[in-house]
């Protein structure tokens, strides 16, 4: 089920209906939660963050992009890491924290 929410959340996000994406990735990430699936609330988070940098909720996009890469470390998700920690930075860099920005 968590899966499936995001791959609806996911064909919202390309169709550029950032509210319905959003609010199936909310979704997904509820039931991400219910099933403890690290993976899974890794990706929420992520996608979660995604749609609130589109919509310029940047403080919001941070909190989420954070957590995403949290749990990919501890996991050793290097991969997603990469991209959590790109996120990141193009979210200080919007911010013009260009300083945090280049830590990333």
């Amino acid at each position: 089920m968590a899966i499936n929410l995001n791959n609806i959340g996911y064909i919202y996000d390309v169709q550029g209906d950032n509210l319905k994406a959003l609010n199936y990735y909310e979704k997904s990430l509820a039931a991400n939660r219910e099933i403890g699936s690290k993976k899974g609330l890794a990706i929420s988070f992520n996608d979660i963050g995604r749609i609130k940098k589109e919509l310029r909720a940047s403080d919001e996009t941070l909190q989420y992009f954070v957590k995403a890469l949290d749990i990919n470390e501890r996991a050793g998700y290097k991969q997603f890491a990469v991209d959590n920690h790109i996120n990141i930075g193009d979210v200080h860099f919007e911010k013009e924290n260009f300083e945090r920005a280049l830590q990333l």
